[in-house]
C-alpha cells in the first residue's frame, strides 16, 4: 500500500480539528485526541466543491446517497486546491470551485436542488441546508402570511460541546404585490418565484414530511 496523502489541522463537521489521510480506496479523518474518527470509501462520493472562508480552504464532498449530508472538511491552505483536484480526479471525482457570499445580508434567492435548499445572493452561495435535516415546515399563525418556519431535528447529544444544533429558522417570502413595487433591477427578483404556500408545499414534498393539521389551542402575538 502506498503512503497516504496527509493533511494536518483539518476539521470535520460536528467535530474538532484533526488529521485527514487520503488513501487509494478510502479516506479517514481522526481527531487530534484520537477519540473519534470518520472513514469513507471513495466509491461513496459523487462530486466535490472547494471554497475559501477567510484564510482557509473548505472541501465539501457530496455523497451518492442523497439521504446523507455532504461531508465538510475545513482548514486546508489556499494552495492545496490543485493537489486535491488532481488527487480527486484520479478517483473519478470532479472538484469545482464554489463562489461563497461572506459579506452577510438578510435577503437573497432560494433554490432547491436534489436534497439541498440553497440560499444565495447574486451568483454566490450564502448557505445551504440538507432537506433531511428538516423535521417540519409550517406556515405559522392562523392568517395567510409571508412567513415560513423550518423546524430541524434536534440532537440528543446536548452535552457535546463541539456541536451546535439549529432547531428553527423563519424565512420571509415577499408576495407578488411587493415584487411589483420593487426596483426592476432588485437582486431578490427570481424568474420562478416561490410564494410562502408553494415553498412550504415543495419542502413538504421534497423532504417527505407529513402534513400536520389541527386546531390552534393558543396563539401569542
Amino acid at each position: 500500500m502506498s503512503d497516504p496523502i496527509t493533511y494536518k489541522g483539518i476539521g470535520i463537521q460536528g467535530h474538532n480539528v484533526g488529521i485527514v489521510k487520503f488513501f487509494l480506496d478510502h479516506f479517514v479523518w481522526t481527531s487530534a485526541d484520537r477519540q473519534s474518527n470518520d472513514k469513507h470509501d471513495w466509491k461513496e462520493i459523487e462530486r466535490a466543491s472547494w471554497c475559501i472562508y477567510g484564510k482557509y480552504g473548505h472541501l465539501r464532498m457530496f455523497l451518492k446517497d442523497k439521504s446523507r449530508n455532504p461531508l465538510r472538511l475545513d482548514g486546508f491552505q489556499k494552495n492545496d486546491f490543485e493537489n486535491l483536484k488532481e488527487m480527486l480526479a484520479e478517483k473519478q471525482i470532479k472538484l469545482t470551485r464554489e463562489k461563497v457570499n461572506c459579506g452577510g445580508g438578510n435577503y437573497g434567492d432560494l433554490k432547491i436542488n436534489e436534497n439541498l435548499l440553497t440560499f444565495f445572493h447574486g451568483d454566490r452561495t450564502t448557505f445551504d441546508i440538507s432537506l433531511n435535516q428538516i423535521s417540519q415546515c409550517v406556515l405559522p399563525g392562523n392568517k395567510k402570511g409571508n412567513d415560513v418556519e423550518l423546524q430541524f431535528h434536534e440532537s440528543d447529544a446536548v452535552d457535546n460541546a463541539t456541536e451546535d444544533c439549529l432547531v428553527e429558522m423563519r424565512l420571509y417570502i415577499p408576495d407578488d404585490s411587493e415584487e411589483e413595487n420593487s426596483d426592476e433591477n432588485d437582486e431578490i427578483r427570481t424568474k420562478h418565484r416561490f410564494t410562502a404556500e408553494s415553498f412550504q408545499q415543495t419542502i413538504m414534498d421534497k423532504a417527505n414530511l407529513g402534513d400536520v393539521k389541527g386546531n390552534v389551542l393558543c396563539e401569542l402575538d
